[in-house]
């Protein structure tokens, strides 16, 4: 093909017009609020609360790692939620001593730990 011959398939394809389909009208902002707002709507209200939906003996071990400032406030939501906490790790002892004796009596078999990768490995966590 030459140069002039390229350049007349690409004006030739320039006059050609995508067909539009009928059966897709363009929507409206409005429409398209309508339609995700009942959609996002149906599907809230379609499927059942999953955060509480566990069998009888299901229970999920959690080992957390870092158990002061924001480690403190994950691991009791963790546990109000319902997890179970197998396993404690932070560098600092006085941290780790700090929520066994908050979970003493929930958690009493609860695993220590000052290295991660040792509560990582741990049987259980």
């Amino acid at each position: 093909m030459g140069i002039s011959a390229e350049l007349n398939f690409f004006k030739a394809m320039q006059k050609q017009t995508p067909e539009k389909s009928s059966r897709l009208a363009p929507l409206t902002r409005r429409q398209f609020l309508r339609r995700t707002t009942f959609a996002a709507g149906a599907a809230t209200f379609g499927f059942p609360y999953v955060g509480r939906v566990l069998g009888a003996n299901d229970r999920i071990n959690v080992a957390c790692i870092g158990v002061n400032g924001k480690g403190d406030s994950d691991t009791s939501d963790a546990a109000a939620c319902g997890a179970n906490i197998v396993a404690l790790c932070d560098v600092d002892q006085k941290n780790i001593d700090r929520k066994v004796k908050q979970f003493a009596e929930k958690f009493p078999d609860v695993k220590q730990f000052k290295d991660y990768r040792k509560a990582a490995r741990a049987e259980g966590a």
